[in-house]
Protein backbone atom coordinates (compact mmCIF):
# COMPACT_ATOMS: atom_id res chain seq x y z
CA UNK A 1 0.00 0.00 0.00
CA UNK A 2 0.97 3.87 -0.81
CA UNK A 3 2.71 5.25 2.90
CA UNK A 4 0.26 8.49 4.19
CA UNK A 5 2.76 11.30 4.43
CA UNK A 6 3.54 11.64 7.93
CA UNK A 7 2.97 15.81 8.80
CA UNK A 8 0.61 16.56 5.79
CA UNK A 9 -1.91 13.50 7.70
CA UNK A 10 -1.43 14.29 11.20
CA UNK A 11 -1.53 17.43 10.39
CA UNK A 12 -4.84 17.54 8.58
CA UNK A 13 -6.57 15.35 11.17
CA UNK A 14 -5.06 18.01 13.93
CA UNK A 15 -6.55 21.24 11.95
CA UNK A 16 -9.91 19.33 11.17
CA UNK A 17 -10.33 18.38 14.53
CA UNK A 18 -9.42 22.33 15.98
CA UNK A 19 -11.98 23.61 13.25
CA UNK A 20 -14.27 20.98 14.52
CA UNK A 21 -14.19 22.23 18.19
CA UNK A 22 -14.58 25.35 17.06
CA UNK A 23 -17.24 25.48 14.76
CA UNK A 24 -19.10 23.21 17.26
CA UNK A 25 -18.58 24.37 20.21
CA UNK A 26 -22.05 23.89 22.28
CA UNK A 27 -21.55 20.26 20.83
CA UNK A 28 -18.13 19.99 21.64
CA UNK A 29 -19.01 21.33 25.55
CA UNK A 30 -21.79 18.62 26.19
CA UNK A 31 -19.20 15.63 24.67
CA UNK A 32 -16.24 16.87 26.38
CA UNK A 33 -18.33 16.49 29.92
CA UNK A 34 -19.90 13.57 29.17
CA UNK A 35 -16.44 11.99 28.64
CA UNK A 36 -15.09 13.53 31.90
CA UNK A 37 -17.91 12.12 34.28
CA UNK A 38 -17.04 8.86 32.81
CA UNK A 39 -13.17 9.70 32.76
CA UNK A 40 -13.74 10.94 37.06
CA UNK A 41 -13.02 7.22 38.63
CA UNK A 42 -10.27 6.79 36.21
CA UNK A 43 -8.30 10.55 37.14
CA UNK A 44 -9.00 9.93 41.11
CA UNK A 45 -7.34 6.37 40.80
CA UNK A 46 -4.01 7.98 38.32
CA UNK A 47 -3.77 10.56 41.57
CA UNK A 48 -3.97 7.85 44.25
CA UNK A 49 -1.04 6.22 42.38
CA UNK A 50 0.60 9.31 41.57
CA UNK A 51 0.51 10.61 45.73
CA UNK A 52 0.87 7.55 47.26
CA UNK A 53 3.42 5.87 44.88
CA UNK A 54 6.80 7.43 46.18
CA UNK A 55 6.03 6.77 49.87
CA UNK A 56 5.16 3.24 49.28
CA UNK A 57 8.76 2.98 46.90
CA UNK A 58 10.13 4.71 50.17
CA UNK A 59 8.84 2.81 52.34
CA UNK A 60 8.85 -0.50 51.01
CA UNK A 61 12.09 -2.87 51.17
CA UNK A 62 11.46 -4.80 48.31
CA UNK A 63 10.10 -3.68 44.73
CA UNK A 64 7.51 -6.09 44.70
CA UNK A 65 5.72 -4.15 46.93
CA UNK A 66 5.29 -1.39 44.99
CA UNK A 67 4.80 -3.34 41.70
CA UNK A 68 1.74 -4.90 43.20
CA UNK A 69 0.45 -2.27 44.67
CA UNK A 70 0.66 -0.36 41.22
CA UNK A 71 -1.19 -3.46 39.62
CA UNK A 72 -3.79 -3.69 42.23
CA UNK A 73 -4.35 0.21 41.53
CA UNK A 74 -4.22 -0.77 37.41
CA UNK A 75 -6.40 -3.51 37.75
CA UNK A 76 -9.17 -1.00 39.60
CA UNK A 77 -8.41 1.72 36.69
CA UNK A 78 -8.97 -1.44 33.84
CA UNK A 79 -12.51 -2.42 35.27
CA UNK A 80 -13.49 1.50 35.07
CA UNK A 81 -12.20 1.83 31.84
CA UNK A 82 -13.57 -1.54 30.31
CA UNK A 83 -17.07 -1.00 32.53
CA UNK A 84 -17.39 2.76 31.19
CA UNK A 85 -15.10 4.97 29.67
CA UNK A 86 -14.71 2.82 27.00
CA UNK A 87 -18.22 1.75 26.34
CA UNK A 88 -18.79 5.91 26.43
CA UNK A 89 -16.64 6.97 24.32
CA UNK A 90 -17.94 4.46 21.52
CA UNK A 91 -21.17 5.78 22.35
CA UNK A 92 -19.96 9.22 21.83
CA UNK A 93 -17.93 7.94 18.65
CA UNK A 94 -20.65 6.55 17.21
CA UNK A 95 -23.14 9.94 17.91
CA UNK A 96 -20.52 11.95 16.26
CA UNK A 97 -21.32 9.80 13.15
CA UNK A 98 -24.85 10.26 13.54
CA UNK A 99 -24.29 13.87 14.27
CA UNK A 100 -22.89 14.36 10.40
CA UNK A 101 -26.48 13.29 8.84
CA UNK A 102 -28.87 13.76 11.49
CA UNK A 103 -29.56 15.73 15.08
CA UNK A 104 -28.57 13.61 17.73
CA UNK A 105 -29.98 13.90 21.60
CA UNK A 106 -29.60 11.90 24.40
CA UNK A 107 -31.94 9.32 23.54
CA UNK A 108 -29.57 8.27 20.71
CA UNK A 109 -26.29 8.42 23.09
CA UNK A 110 -28.26 5.73 25.33
CA UNK A 111 -29.29 3.37 22.26
CA UNK A 112 -25.67 3.60 21.05
CA UNK A 113 -24.56 2.97 24.13
CA UNK A 114 -26.72 0.34 24.85
CA UNK A 115 -26.18 -1.40 21.03
CA UNK A 116 -22.05 -1.11 21.73
CA UNK A 117 -21.55 -2.11 25.21
CA UNK A 118 -20.53 -5.57 25.27
CA UNK A 119 -18.41 -5.60 22.89
CA UNK A 120 -16.36 -2.35 23.85
CA UNK A 121 -16.87 -3.60 27.42
CA UNK A 122 -15.00 -6.98 26.49
CA UNK A 123 -12.85 -5.25 24.42
CA UNK A 124 -11.13 -2.42 26.89
CA UNK A 125 -10.78 -4.92 29.68
CA UNK A 126 -8.90 -7.37 27.49
CA UNK A 127 -6.71 -4.15 26.44
CA UNK A 128 -6.88 -2.34 30.10
CA UNK A 129 -5.96 -5.31 31.76
CA UNK A 130 -2.80 -6.58 29.16
CA UNK A 131 -1.78 -2.54 30.04
CA UNK A 132 -1.98 -3.57 33.72
CA UNK A 133 0.19 -6.72 33.50
CA UNK A 134 2.73 -5.02 31.13
CA UNK A 135 3.07 -1.97 33.58
CA UNK A 136 3.79 -4.36 36.43
CA UNK A 137 6.25 -6.00 34.77
CA UNK A 138 8.41 -2.73 34.29
CA UNK A 139 8.13 -2.14 38.00
CA UNK A 140 9.61 -5.26 38.93
CA UNK A 141 12.26 -5.01 36.21
CA UNK A 142 13.33 -1.74 38.51
CA UNK A 143 14.08 -3.82 41.13
CA UNK A 144 15.31 -6.74 39.86
CA UNK A 145 19.26 -7.53 38.78
CA UNK A 146 18.22 -10.67 36.44
CA UNK A 147 18.94 -10.67 32.99
CA UNK A 148 16.09 -12.25 32.04
CA UNK A 149 13.92 -9.80 34.28
CA UNK A 150 15.14 -6.51 32.60
CA UNK A 151 15.21 -8.43 28.92
CA UNK A 152 11.13 -9.05 29.80
CA UNK A 153 10.62 -5.41 31.27
CA UNK A 154 12.41 -4.09 27.75
CA UNK A 155 9.61 -6.07 26.10
CA UNK A 156 7.18 -4.97 28.21
CA UNK A 157 8.08 -1.71 26.86
CA UNK A 158 7.57 -2.16 23.37
CA UNK A 159 4.80 -4.01 24.02
CA UNK A 160 2.95 -1.29 26.11
CA UNK A 161 3.73 1.37 22.99
CA UNK A 162 2.10 -0.68 20.63
CA UNK A 163 -1.30 -1.41 22.81
CA UNK A 164 -1.29 2.39 23.54
CA UNK A 165 -1.10 3.23 19.75
CA UNK A 166 -3.54 -0.16 19.18
CA UNK A 167 -6.11 1.63 21.13
CA UNK A 168 -6.47 4.59 18.45
CA UNK A 169 -8.61 2.34 15.92
CA UNK A 170 -11.05 0.50 18.96
CA UNK A 171 -13.34 2.63 18.86
CA UNK A 172 -14.05 3.51 15.39
CA UNK A 173 -13.42 -0.39 14.89
CA UNK A 174 -16.49 -1.08 17.31
CA UNK A 175 -18.62 0.72 15.98
CA UNK A 176 -17.98 -0.61 12.58
CA UNK A 177 -19.69 -3.61 13.85
CA UNK A 178 -15.92 -5.87 13.54
CA UNK A 179 -16.43 -8.89 15.94
CA UNK A 180 -14.29 -9.29 19.13
CA UNK A 181 -11.56 -11.00 17.96
CA UNK A 182 -11.81 -8.73 14.34
CA UNK A 183 -11.02 -5.66 16.50
CA UNK A 184 -7.79 -6.36 17.70
CA UNK A 185 -6.93 -8.17 14.24
CA UNK A 186 -7.52 -5.39 11.99
CA UNK A 187 -6.13 -2.39 14.44
CA UNK A 188 -3.12 -4.56 14.42
CA UNK A 189 -3.14 -4.79 10.42
CA UNK A 190 -3.81 -0.84 10.00
CA UNK A 191 -0.67 -0.09 12.82
CA UNK A 192 1.34 -2.39 10.95
CA UNK A 193 0.73 -0.31 7.84
CA UNK A 194 0.30 2.92 9.02
CA UNK A 195 3.01 3.36 11.97
CA UNK A 196 4.31 6.19 11.29
CA UNK A 197 1.19 7.81 11.01
CA UNK A 198 -0.38 5.70 14.18
CA UNK A 199 2.33 7.12 16.15
CA UNK A 200 1.91 10.64 15.40
CA UNK A 201 -1.48 10.60 16.41
CA UNK A 202 -0.45 8.91 19.58
CA UNK A 203 1.97 11.58 20.45
CA UNK A 204 -0.39 14.64 19.35
CA UNK A 205 -3.36 12.74 21.75
CA UNK A 206 -0.78 12.24 24.94
CA UNK A 207 0.36 15.86 24.56
CA UNK A 208 -2.63 17.36 24.43
CA UNK A 209 -4.46 15.26 27.48
CA UNK A 210 -0.96 15.60 29.91
CA UNK A 211 -1.58 20.01 29.07
CA UNK A 212 -5.38 19.55 29.28
CA UNK A 213 -4.24 17.88 32.84
CA UNK A 214 -2.08 20.38 34.25
CA UNK A 215 -4.39 23.42 33.18
CA UNK A 216 -7.63 21.29 33.72
CA UNK A 217 -10.07 23.50 31.99
CA UNK A 218 -9.28 22.26 28.79
CA UNK A 219 -9.91 18.51 29.80
CA UNK A 220 -13.33 19.46 31.66
CA UNK A 221 -14.51 21.26 28.41
CA UNK A 222 -12.95 20.50 25.45
CA UNK A 223 -10.30 17.52 25.29
CA UNK A 224 -13.28 14.46 25.35
CA UNK A 225 -14.61 15.86 22.24
CA UNK A 226 -11.16 16.59 20.43
CA UNK A 227 -10.83 12.96 21.04
CA UNK A 228 -13.44 12.09 19.33
CA UNK A 229 -12.90 14.51 16.23
CA UNK A 230 -8.87 13.66 16.29
CA UNK A 231 -10.14 9.86 16.34
CA UNK A 232 -12.92 10.31 13.37
CA UNK A 233 -10.42 12.49 11.34
CA UNK A 234 -7.42 10.17 11.50
CA UNK A 235 -9.57 7.04 10.78
CA UNK A 236 -11.46 8.36 8.02
CA UNK A 237 -8.45 9.81 6.46
CA UNK A 238 -6.57 5.93 6.85
CA UNK A 239 -9.94 4.66 5.32
CA UNK A 240 -9.79 6.40 1.99
CA UNK A 241 -6.87 4.85 1.59
CA UNK A 242 -7.98 1.49 1.35
CA UNK A 243 -11.05 2.57 -0.04
CA UNK A 244 -8.97 3.83 -2.76
CA UNK A 245 -6.69 0.85 -3.44
CA UNK A 246 -10.03 -1.37 -3.31
CA UNK A 247 -11.59 0.57 -6.43
CA UNK A 248 -8.16 0.80 -8.47
CA UNK A 249 -8.14 -2.61 -8.35
CA UNK A 250 -11.29 -3.06 -9.38
CA UNK A 251 -10.72 -0.91 -11.87
CA UNK A 252 -7.64 -3.32 -13.45
CA UNK A 253 -10.35 -5.94 -13.18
Amino acid sequence: MTKLPFLPTVGKSLKNSLSELYQAMGYSFITSLVWFLAMIPVCYLLLTLIVALPQIIEQSKQINEAAMFVFVISLLISTVNGLLVGPVTTALFGLYQERKTDCPNLKSFFKLFKQFYWLAARVFLVFSLVVSLLVFNLILMLGEQSLLIYISGVFSFYGLCLSMLLSFYFHPLIFYKNKFKDVFKKAFLLLIDNLGVTFGFGMVVILLFLASVILLFPLFLLFGAFYIYFMDNGFELIYRKYERADENLAMEE
